[in-house]
């Protein structure tokens, strides 16, 4: 009985990464500062908008195997070494 072999791993550089970071911050750091101005007539620091933010960055790629909006659209995805799914504690605490 044959074992399904383990998808190679590239691990992407900086600019990467970065660019996948800058895209989150637009697509999803803009309209969520312009909802807490809306919501809360301030840009100061909101208790709310950052758990917000937290929440995203920790849980979507949990649910979404390891993809953020911006992660998709630059092709990075967030995985274990040896190429499995990483979980909500591998996520939170590594």
């Amino acid at each position: 009985m044959e074992t399904a072999k383990p998808l190679p791993i590239n691990p992407v550089g900086f600019w990467r990464r970065l660019g996948a970071n800058l895209l989150d911050g637009i697509i999803i750091g803009v309209p969520l500062i312009l909802l807490t101005w809306l919501i809360t007539g301030g840009l100061e620091d909101n208790l709310v908008s950052n758990l917000i933010s937290t929440l995203y960055s920790l849980l979507l790629p949990v649910f979404w195997y390891g993809y953020t909006v911006g992660k998709k659209i630059v092709g990075v995805r967030i995985v274990k070494v040896d190429g499995s799914p990483v979980g909500i504690a591998r996520c939170c605490f590594a």
